[in-house]
């Protein structure tokens, strides 16, 4: 009503405007053709045909609105949550309903692949071919890499591993020069070191110093021996791998894997003796003439005690 009631005012200024140019009359005369113009035949024709226009156009858009938007059509969400993400194209076939797979979770506690939870909720009414938004709970675990938390104290190390969506189990203790210190990290009872990937929410186990014992322990002899095996024999002996470093010769990836130790701090001696707990400086080479020089010093020493 309001659109016809602007369309009438319109078309009575647009008269006023043609008449006052077309005669250049006074006002008197203006407003008496006004009159006579509202007053007659062609007007009220010309207005009926106007309101009839305006009405059959709102009608038409009304009808063209309510099939195109299905206005008294709903369609009742059903329960997506616990299908299989692989099984929802069957499901939704005969609902005229769409859906999209929008996020993923990870509860272990739920079967990986299944929709655990939905947007709409089931049970609303919605229009029909309505896109439903689905998170499905993932199938690979998600994982973070280990972060460094050697030498931090055990107090810091849990503030830190909670940031990552880690556990700590258990606390085991040994000799180390630190005292309270996270001196490295086991993980299904293997260590694991920082950099590698672990599953989120799993549990660790912190290995902690408790200082350095009075016990003394000769000093071993770690020469020729491999990374993971020099650490191996420390740990029997009550002692612990430090610092550890490759020479230039060791390049690649095999390299590693094949090198051995040619220095170590403390030095190898028979007379020489380390508190229990003390860490061990190794450097590695895949050079053995290093290892055969460092091999006959050793044989010297050891004859030389023979003889005396």
């Amino acid at each position: 009503m309001l659109k016809t009631f602007l369309l009438i005012l319109s078309i009575i200024c647009t008269v006023v405007s043609v008449i006052f140019a077309a005669n250049k009359i006074n006002l008197n005369n203006i407003l008496k053709k006004l009159f006579q113009f509202l007053i007659s035949k062609s007007f009220w024709v010309n207005l009926t045909f106007v309101i009839i226009l305006v009405l059959a156009g709102f009608f038409a858009v009304s009808l063209f609105l309510d099939s195109y938007t299905k206005h008294d059509e709903f369609v009742k969400v059903p329960e997506f949550e616990g299908f299989h993400y692989s099984e929802i194209d069957a499901f939704i076939s005969d609902k005229d309903l769409r859906f999209e797979i929008t996020d993923s979770i990870f509860d272990p506690k739920k079967s990986g692949g299944a929709v655990v939870e939905q947007i709409p909720n089931a049970g609303e009414l919605v229009k029909p071919n309505r896109k439903i938004y689905l998170t499905i709970n993932s199938v690979i675990p998600p994982s973070v890499l280990l972060p460094e938390l050697r030498d931090i104290t055990v107090r810091q190390v849990m503030s830190k591993i909670e940031t990552y969506g880690l556990r700590v189990d258990s606390l085991v203790y040994k000799p180390a020069e630190c005292d309270n210190c996270v001196i490295g990290v086991l993980y299904n009872g293997e260590e694991i070191l920082p950099g590698e990937r672990i599953v989120k929410g799993e549990s660790i186990s912190l290995v902690v110093g408790e200082g350095i014992g009075s016990e003394r322990i000769p000093v071993p002899y770690l020469y020729a021996m491999a990374l993971n095996q020099a650490r191996s024999y420390l740990n029997e002996k009550g002692l612990n791998l430090g610092y550890f470093e490759y020479d230039t010769t060791v390049k690649t990836m095999e390299d590693t894997m094949n090198a051995f130790v040619f220095s170590q701090n403390p030095k190898y001696d028979t007379n020489n003796e380390v508190r229990q707990g003390q860490a061990f400086e190794l450097f590695f080479t895949i050079d053995s003439n290093k290892i055969e020089v460092m091999e006959l010093i050793v044989a010297d020493s050891l004859d030389v005690g023979t003889d005396e």
